[in-house]
């Protein structure tokens, strides 16, 4: 837990491309994921630290309304969860990310 601190503490710049602004949040919320350092409550809270570090880059924020009712976008974002697990790939994650916050932005058009 102390290397991931340190990790989000010393970066202080962000990627000026959309894309790579997803894949770095995936990599936020997937590290903290894997170290799963609470009984309870991992996804929520790599969830609130990835809406933090999307804001700051600039992006509406990605889980704040995690799907607990689209059932289908649930599914899709817990495959995209695990099939990252597996690989160490974050690119299901990135690319979930990416369609999440291109419905927001067109929502907010």
């Amino acid at each position: 837990m102390a290397e991931y601190a340190g990790w989000l503490a010393r970066m202080n710049s962000f990627p000026d491309d959309y894309m790579d602004k997803c894949y770095l949040l995936a990599d936020i919320h997937l590290r903290l994921v894997m170290i799963h350092p609470f009984s309870d409550g991992n996804g929520r809270i790599a969830r609130a630290v990835a809406d933090r570090y999307a804001i700051k880059m600039g992006l509406p924020p990605v889980y704040d309304s995690y799907p607990r009712v689209n059932k289908a976008q649930q599914k899709a974002y817990h495959e995209a969860i695990k099939t990252s697990k597996q690989d160490g790939n974050v690119e299901p994650l990135a690319m979930w990310i990416r369609s999440y916050v291109d419905r927001i932005m067109a929502q907010l058009a």
